[in-house]
């Protein structure tokens, strides 16, 4: 099993900052499937905190309406999404 499978805990409630939660509201409507929403609302996730925790993972998909299994399903599986905090210096090779 690949190491991305476990996500990793912050143990502290996620929840978008003010700047961040407009933006989530504002887009929400120009999408007639809610779940088209989740791409755009782990990037901002990502955005605020870095990295996507499982905190945020849940958090995204009581917002939306769906499972958090749809929501862990897009972030491990783009590699632009990062599931563990990142170090300082990152080397990727295409």
């Amino acid at each position: 099993m690949s190491d991305r499978s476990e996500l990793i805990s912050t143990g502290e409630p996620f929840v978008f900052d003010d700047e961040r939660d407009a933006e989530f509201e504002r887009l929400i409507v120009r999408y007639p499937i809610r779940e088209s929403m989740i791409m755009p609302a782990l990037w901002m996730a990502q955005e605020q905190q870095g990295w996507i925790s499982t905190e945020a993972i849940e958090y995204i998909a009581d917002r939306i309406g769906t499972y958090p299994a749809k929501v862990y399903e897009l972030a491990t599986f783009y590699t632009m999404y990062r599931t563990e905090p990142q170090a300082e210096n990152v080397l990727q090779v295409c």
